[in-house]
């Protein structure tokens, strides 16, 4: 089974990326002109402009403002207080710890990884109770920081220290 472009005689799927000669049917351009005529320089540069031309209205396709990709909405403070607000009450910290397999599923992962975390820096940011910045610790990280913004924080603090 091969993957189909969404568009078709798309100029980005024309081109090599990797730049591999060997692969390529495009040589490097001293090997492909070194014995042109003025003629065939011309000729050269004219299918390049035209390949470039073709490539630069794939892009403005692919650019359109009806296709445009929504743009992320900065959130205002209130926002912000709502959503940080939620995660100042210990229960939603109980729940999501209680969820085991979640729990255990971010355990496995770290500790089962320790090659991730051996003698690297941690930061663990949005750290609630600390429970996956006490993994990373178990897994071999030299330095684990575990930063939250509500007061649960303090909390963490009491059971990491």
């Amino acid at each position: 089974m091969y993957l189909k472009p969404v568009v078709d005689g798309d100029a980005l799927l024309q081109y090599d990326f990797d730049g591999d000669e060997e692969s390529s049917d495009r040589a490097s351009p001293s090997k492909q002109t070194r014995d042109l005529s003025v003629e065939e320089y011309e000729q050269a540069l004219s299918q390049a402009l035209s390949e470039l031309a073709s490539m630069r209205q794939a892009v403005k396709e692919l650019f359109k403002e009806d296709q445009a990709v929504p743009t992320k909405r900065v959130a205002t403070s209130e926002q912000e207080d709502g959503y940080f607000s939620t995660y100042t009450h210990f229960s939603i910290h109980e729940e999501m710890l209680k969820d085991e397999v979640r729990t255990d599923a971010y355990h496995r992962f770290i500790t089962q990884n320790p090659s991730i975390f051996k003698d690297k820096v941690v930061l663990d940011v949005g750290c609630g109770t600390g429970i996956l910045s006490m993994f990373a610790a178990q897994a071999g990280a030299k330095r684990v920081i575990g930063v939250d913004q509500s007061n649960v924080i303090y909390k963490a603090m009491d059971i990491v220290m």
